[in-house]
């Protein structure tokens, strides 16, 4: 029998209900929620996902920002730094870079190490080492602030400064450049220390030596450079000269710089050491005291002493005999006035004290030597008791025709 198409259409029906029995079919608009909100869904995952990378780009952003701006800070500083480190140093070198400032470290460092500052320095003499000039200046300024002020001469390009101690100037110390230092400032040091004009009253002495003669002050002959004035007459022989063969002549020597009393000797042509006589800083040796010179004359200047008191006492003229006839002495006894005793009423006469002593040879003709006395007269029925003469004198004796002669005397002083 023939199935007719309502039949097929049931069959089939059937078939699929067999093969999908569990399927419920939704209908279209559910269908279309679905899908709608599977769609919101993605869109919500890809907004989340897009606000995620905008906030790590953001939060990048930001981090890299301040990287910047810390190094641009880091940067500021440094270049802020080295500004002022630029700043300081110009300033330290520009007042390192003056005069003054080398002067005033060496006014603070002097004390401590005075021995280097005063190692090269001229005493102003060869007769004492650097130790005379060191030992001088550390007595002075030993425990003492010392100060500086400008010399007179002192210029910017050649600066000189006086160190002073209790407002007492002790060195002048002249500053010269020696290179430069940073930033092209002058590098000063010490050109020079001078102690000349700044020596105590013993740093210049004068020394009177007979001609031919050889000085020496401690230890160190003298030479000629110090020659200030040859062929000076012996004052003690002012008034005998024209009465020598040879006039003994004097050389005068003149040494600056002194720290110390010296020890002067001199020695005649012969090597024998002379007298040296010290009047303040004048040192005078013109020639030695000479005991065969008094041995050889003691007895004739006694005898000259005694007629020299007798005259004056006017009890004898026998002083002519010993006086050498037409020199100025000579002239000046015999028109002396003189005392007049009565010889009656004399009953001694005495030298009460005598001493004849420093005999010195100034030449072969010419010999001087300091008398010492007192002449006492006695008397009985008179007025006094006695009368005393005092002489102090140096007597000066000069050689003619083979007889010595006493020829000028001078008061000792």
């Amino acid at each position: 029998m023939e199935k007719t198409n309502n039949d097929k259409l049931d069959n089939n029906k059937l078939d699929n209900n067999e093969l999908f029995p569990d399927i419920e079919f939704l209908e279209d608009i559910e269908f279309e929620n679905d899908i709608t909100m599977l769609e919101n869904s993605q869109d919500k995952k890809k907004r989340s996902a897009s606000g995620k990378g905008s906030r790590k780009k953001k939060k990048n952003q930001k981090s890299k920002f301040k990287k910047i701006l810390f190094i641009y800070a880091v940067a500021l500083l440094i270049v802020t730094v080295g500004v002022w480190i630029f700043f300081y140093s110009f300033i330290d070198g520009y007042e390192k870079g003056m005069s003054y400032h080398k002067i005033a470290e060496i006014a603070e460092d002097i004390n401590k190490n005075l021995d280097s500052y005063l190692a090269n320095i001229t005493a102003g003499n060869e007769f004492e080492d650097n130790s005379y000039a060191v030992n001088y200046i550390r007595s002075l300024i030993t425990g003492k602030e010392i100060e500086y002020k400008e010399a007179k001469e002192n210029t910017t390009v050649n600066p000189v400064y006086e160190l002073l101690v209790e407002d007492k100037a002790f060195a002048k110390v002249s500053l010269k450049q020696d290179g430069t230092i940073k930033h092209g400032f002058k590098k000063w040091t010490i050109s020079e220390i001078d102690l000349v004009d700044y020596l105590p009253t013993t740093a210049t002495i004068s020394i009177l030596a007979l001609e031919g003669s050889t000085v020496y002050v401690n230890g160190i002959e003298v030479n000629d450079t110090y020659i200030t004035e040859k062929g000076v007459s012996v004052d003690l022989l002012s008034n005998v000269e024209q009465y020598l063969d040879v006039v003994p002549k004097i050389t005068k020597y003149e040494i600056n710089g002194l720290f110390e009393t010296p020890t002067v000797v001199v020695k005649d042509s012969t090597g024998n050491e002379m007298d040296v006589s010290v009047d303040g800083g004048t040192y005078t040796a013109v020639t030695n005291s000479d005991s065969s010179l008094e041995d050889e004359f003691m007895q004739y200047v006694q005898d000259v002493t005694y007629a020299y008191a007798r005259n004056f006492a006017n009890l004898g003229k026998s002083i002519f005999n010993y006086v050498r006839p037409g020199s100025d002495l000579y002239e000046s006894i015999n028109s002396a006035t003189t005392y007049f005793y009565p010889d009656s009423k004399i009953s001694g006469t005495e030298f009460t004290s005598r001493e004849i002593t420093d005999f010195v040879k100034y030449s072969e003709d010419c010999f001087a030597c300091h008398v010492k006395y007192e002449y006492t007269i006695y008397f009985t029925n008179y007025s006094t008791d006695k009368d005393v003469s005092v002489v102090d004198m140096i007597w000066i004796f000069v050689e003619h025709d083979g007889l010595w002669y006493l020829t000028d005397t001078k008061y000792y002083q």
